[in-house]
């Protein structure tokens, strides 16, 4: 095997490191095995209060709850809100929490499927059973209609009741925990209430209370973050199909300066938020012909490009502009002759959303998934996720001789365009280098 090939497999060895660990939503392992009965719920102790301060929140929940522009938004929102109301009782249980966290942390998304464990302790589905009287409804009737279509959209998305936990890496198991219905502030006329959502807790006195929680300070306590959600479900079928074959490389091209990829323009066409701005986002893994792939950017490929306002998304005139590291040329000559694929898909990103699978690949014969944090798994822009055409090699040496190129068409959700960078111009940009 040649230098520069040897190089791509380390690099790519190296990232799929980063990526490996928690299974995929549904393959869990099993639980431990335990005999949950109503005194053991009651000798359960855990620590009341929270090590955090909360704004109380002044918002009617039910008004944030509606959606009259998207019905089935409106039931997800709807039935988070009764499931958040009747696991209110189990969250005084340290048992509970701690079966809870255990399945958070032995998936790919740090959720816990309740349909698998409420099948796995039957006690936990009577005590939510007993709260979902109150609104007419049981558990299985809602996991049953936990579906999402979009008005005008003849396709149906299917979901699983789940609890995110956010903040796993970090939280004590024996505090109570903060649990929430997932449902966002309005902060059109406040941008204090911006990427907030209502959360509840029980003071020192047992009290519940009602308060709203930011990105910032999710990510600041060790008070545990239940958060329902509607949990992802992975598609079997469909997808992009294509073949990466190994190519040998001829040791003897000369090497230019080293050049990297970046997002610059881009046009949102859609808009996915309720209130305030839209939380732009990339994500992206990079495979080679020999099966090798790691995320790009972090552990969870994921990042943050853009925040755009209301008024600037399907603006025909106006196009928003940034530099956002995209990905690099790890070989250094003018010709990328390496075969490798950079699956990616820029969506709108919302912290306290569960991974979604954003993009679908059938590489080489192995199916690949690109995830992102967001509420629904169409809620892209550069492609729908059974469509993602991935950046190549052919797509590097066209804008290495090229400058640049736009991905999408006018009809699509988003356009961006994608730029060559060179090392002498960062300084220029007053651009962060990177380092691989």
């Amino acid at each position: 095997m040649k230098r520069k090939k040897i190089i791509l497999t380390i690099v790519l060895a190296l990232l799929a490191i980063i990526s490996c660990g928690k299974e995929q939503f549904g393959n869990q392992e099993q639980l431990r095995t335990m005999k949950s009965s109503e005194s053991q719920q009651a000798a359960d102790s855990i620590e009341y209060g929270i090590d955090i301060e909360l704004p109380e929140n002044n918002q009617d929940i039910w008004e944030l709850i509606l959606n009259e522009n998207d019905p089935d938004d409106e039931k997800i929102n709807t039935y988070l809100y009764y499931l958040a109301i009747a696991i209110e009782d189990l969250v005084k249980s340290r048992q509970f929490n701690e079966d809870v966290i255990y399945l958070a942390r032995t998936n790919e998304y740090s959720v816990a499927n309740l349909t698998y464990l409420f099948d796995s302790i039957p006690y936990y589905k009577s005590i939510v059973n007993n709260k979902l009287k109150d609104f007419k409804t049981d558990y299985d009737a809602i996991a049953n209609d936990f579906t999402h279509s979009y008005p005008g959209s003849n396709i149906t998305e299917y979901y699983a009741p789940c609890i995110y936990i956010p903040n796993i890496d970090i939280l004590n198991s024996q505090k109570q925990p903060i649990f929430s219905p997932n449902i966002d502030s309005y902060c059109d006329e406040d941008e204090s209430l911006e990427d907030c959502i209502v959360v509840w807790f029980y003071n020192t006195t047992g009290n519940k209370q009602e308060a709203i929680l930011s990105e910032e300070l999710a990510f600041s306590t060790t008070n545990p973050i239940f958060i329902l959600d509607n949990g992802n479900i992975r598609s079997d079928g469909g997808g992009t199909e294509m073949d990466l074959l190994s190519e040998e490389f001829d040791d003897e091209m000369p090497n230019y300066s080293r050049a990297e990829f970046f997002v610059h323009n881009f046009t949102l066409k859609e808009r996915f938020e309720s209130s305030g701005k839209s939380e732009y986002a990339i994500s992206a893994y990079v495979i080679d012909a020999d099966g090798h792939y790691g995320w790009l950017y972090d552990a969870s490929g994921s990042k943050k490009i853009a925040k755009v306002s209301k008024s600037d998304i399907n603006n025909a005139v106006e196009q928003q502009s940034t530099w956002s590291f995209f990905f690099w040329d790890m070989y250094y000559p003018h010709r990328i002759r390496c075969r490798y694929a950079v699956l990616w898909n820029t969506f709108e990103y919302d912290w306290a959303r569960s991974s979604k699978d954003i993009g679908i690949h059938n590489i080489n014969g192995q199916t690949l998934y690109n995830s992102g944090k967001c509420k629904y798994n169409t809620d892209t822009y550069a492609y729908d996720r059974a469509n993602c055409q991935p950046f190549t090699s052919d797509d590097a040496n066209y804008i290495y001789d090229n400058w640049a190129k736009w991905y999408g068409t006018i009809r699509d959700k988003g356009l961006q365009q994608i730029w060559r960078v060179h090392p002498d111009t960062f300084t220029a940009l007053n651009l962060p280098y990177y380092y691989f």
